[in-house]
């Protein structure tokens, strides 16, 4: 080997990023130890670990008790930490309410001069607007903060942009997707990483984080199509039109209501229900036992089928999603996969029938699963979550920056 190939032989090592990856539900933590590599624009999982925390620390996505969430979490971090070899000091965690406030926003701009080409200083007048229309809409909006913000597209005289600076034109169209949680509930989670002495890095609406975990996706059945997730005692509704993010929910109702309906036919604990479910979804039970929670757990599955029917109402869709895929600890009961199979979305649409699958986590295609541990669907929430850590970039072009300091002052 001459002196050059071997010299060439010693190419740099692939820039990697490492994050804790934390789902936290109201009965579950779910954490992820992610190493991306960049250039493979890939994540790779190294550490797993899923514990049940109890029913009693977090409701409806709000932290009780600050204390207790910090202990109960460490637990699965250091587990996950040790089975990768590798403790991130970056964050990013996942969370859901029916309280949280979601909307996409279509801002139009007509440029008096539009010969001229688009700059930075015209970019900040728009998105300065954009900023005021979008805190109009959020009553009490000092009680609230922003959690997620993307700029879903760019249109210039109706033709799409990626990036409109130095582009000429007379409109300039920007459609723009804001959530916002109460402020309660982010202070709260700071709070939990605060006294674990990690850096918060992110905190992730997950509905939002769904809809980019399949945006990445060639699969073309994911650019219309519901997504619905759930969990303890949430129900999250992710609505993707034409690639596009359309809508997204949450609203009271999950795994929690089956089992309370168990304690309360069976009178015990709900911890003690909660656990015969657990044995119902794996094919524990005798046969006999099985039939009589089937009488039980079939009417709260149509109650809930006619909860997100309704807030499918709500959203008056342009038009009707053909495929519907479903995740989350509830996705392990047979009867939410039996009820999503009835004509349920008759009333809504004239839609003849819907496409209906469970999300698996091979599902999610740009995140790599080296611990050969994360098998289930009710993963697929802290999967999503590893997806955007591929989106985190430590360089920025202009306008990047620009939509940057936006997102920013809508903190403010």
């Amino acid at each position: 080997m001459g002196l050059l190939s071997f010299f060439q032989s010693k190419s740099p090592k692939p820039k990697q990023d490492q994050y804790i990856v934390l789902d936290i539900d109201s009965n579950f933590v779910t954490c992820l130890i992610i190493k991306n590599v960049i250039e493979e624009k890939k994540g790779y999982i190294t550490g797993y670990a899923r514990e049940n925390i109890g029913p009693h620390h977090i409701k409806h996505g709000q932290i009780l008790d600050i204390n207790s969430v910090a202990t109960k979490i460490d637990s699965p971090i250091n587990q996950a930490v040790q089975m990768s070899g590798f403790r991130p000091q970056k964050v990013i965690a996942g969370i859901s309410s029916p309280l949280i406030t979601s909307f996409i926003t279509k801002a139009l701009h007509n440029r008096p001069k539009p010969n001229q080409k688009i700059t930075s200083a015209e970019l900040q007048g728009v998105f300065k607007s954009i900023q005021t229309s979008t805190k109009s809409k959020i009553p009490n909006s000092d009680k609230y903060e922003l959690v997620n913000a993307a700029i879903l597209q760019v249109f210039i005289d109706g033709h799409e942009v990626k990036n409109p600076l130095d582009f000429s034109g007379r409109q300039l169209t920007i459609n723009f997707y804001a959530s916002f949680a109460p402020l309660i509930q982010i202070s709260a989670l700071q709070s939990v990483f605060d006294e674990l002495k990690l850096d918060l890095a992110n905190i992730i609406y997950k509905p939002y984080a769904l809809y980019q975990a399949f945006d990445a996706t060639s699969d073309y059945q994911y650019k219309n199509c519901a997504i619905i997730d759930i969990e303890s005692d949430i129900t999250n509704l992710t609505i993707i039109q034409g690639g596009l993010l359309e809508k997204t929910l949450s609203f009271d109702y999950g795994v929690i209501n089956f089992s309370k309906a168990l304690a309360k036919i069976l009178d015990v604990s709900p911890v003690k229900a909660h656990q015969y479910l657990h044995d119902y979804t794996n094919d524990l039970l005798a046969a006999s036992t099985e039939s009589q929670f089937n009488e039980v757990l079939t009417p709260i599955a149509e109650d809930w089928i006619d909860t997100l029917a309704g807030q499918m109402k709500i959203f008056n869709l342009p038009s009707f999603p053909r495929y519907i895929y479903y995740c989350g600890d509830g996705s392990a009961l047979p009867q939410i996969d039996n009820i999503l199979k009835t004509n349920w979305y008759t009333e809504i649409t004239n839609v003849k029938s819907l496409k209906i699958s469970r999300i698996h986590p091979i599902d999610i295609e740009n995140i790599v699963d080296q611990t050969t541990q994360v098998t289930s669907s009710n993963t697929i929430d802290a999967l999503a979550l590893a997806n955007i850590t591929r989106n985190i970039k430590n360089s920025m072009n202009p306008y990047e920056e620009l939509v940057r300091k936006f997102t920013q002052a809508l903190r403010t």
